[in-house]
């Protein structure tokens, strides 16, 4: 397992390594950012004086080494745009992805395993129907086309809810449930196929023949097995929250680190996108390492080599 983890970490250092030197690169060939900071009669000397205070005169791959040896000490250097440490900017708006993304993420976790349970319960039923056909819908519609509609009817139409924003409760729920549902169809789907295929298996048949009743099948014993898939796939979907919430907070206005992304990369601010990169290549690294993880404790007949 020591030896497992070991090399999973190593890889995922060389992982990180190599999105950080492809994003690095391809924002430095989207443009001269001094262009686009500094006023249209700015003359060649205060372009020049803007490149060198930066750092922007030098070579790529000399930028790209300095940026290195920053990172050893933390020291991601200044944002262009807010004029002040990246790292610092990036840490501000953090907390509120983390809080959007673990509302959403649990909400599609509870939801969509519960939803699943009923589904393969009564399965062929109309419930079973239902619940199929839902998550259908809701993997069709596009997550921007669900949160507009959410603002007509919810704010602008029956004005339960406030339009945009991060203040409270009240705030947080449309889009933490435009958020999640993709991702709650997804793992019904899975929780619904997973306890039918074990539902179907030998041992459970063989329960059934000792007399266990249904409700007792389901909660204690199929649904330990089927949970393997459904943490896998719950696992890829907290990463993909992570990345969704760029469209989400865009449209919602919350202040997090998908609109600061969008901003930074419309604005060009080199340091503020390789920190963000950098933190969300990790995070979505760490997380599939800590599913396979999850995979041992879940299923003792897993074992790494």
């Amino acid at each position: 397992m020591a030896n497992y983890i070991l090399k999973r970490l190593g890889l995922a250092v060389i992982t990180v390594l190599g999105v950080l030197l492809l994003i690095f690169v391809a924002t430095r060939m989207s443009g001269d950012v001094a262009l686009l900071m500094l006023p249209q009669d700015a003359s060649d000397e205060q372009i020049a004086a803007y490149r060198a205070q930066h750092g922007l005169d030098r070579a790529i791959p000399v930028q790209f080494l300095n940026f290195m040896q920053g990172m050893l000490t933390f020291d991601f250097g200044n944002s262009l745009r807010y004029q002040r440490p990246a790292l610092e900017v990036i840490l501000q708006r953090l907390p509120a992805t983390v809080e959007l993304a673990l509302v959403a993420f649990v909400l599609a976790l509870v939801v969509g395993v519960t939803l699943g349970l009923i589904a393969a319960y009564y399965r062929g039923g109309w419930a079973d129907r239902t619940i199929r056909t839902s998550a259908v819908l809701l993997q069709s519609m596009p997550n921007f086309w669900i949160a507009i509609m959410a603002i007509l009817l919810f704010a602008v139409m029956l004005r339960w809810l406030p339009t945009s924003g991060r203040d409270g409760i009240a705030s947080l729920i449309m889009p933490a449930v435009t958020l999640m549902l993709f991702p709650l169809a997804a793992i019904m789907r899975m929780t619904r196929s997973a306890i039918l295929e074990t539902i179907e298996s030998d041992y459970v048949k063989f329960l059934r023949i000792k007399g266990v009743s249904e409700g007792r099948i389901l909660w204690r014993h199929a649904l330990r097995n089927a949970l393997i898939p459904v943490i896998a796939l719950s696992g890829l979907q907290l990463g993909n929250l992570m990345g969704g919430t760029v469209i989400t907070e865009t449209i919602f206005n919350w202040p997090g680190l998908g609109s600061l992304m969008i901003e930074s990369f419309i604005s060009r601010d080199y340091p503020v996108i390789q920190v963000g990169v950098l933190l969300i290549a990790t995070f979505l690294i760490l997380l599939n390492l800590a599913v396979d993880l999850l995979f041992c404790v879940v299923d003792p007949r897993i074992r790494y080599s």
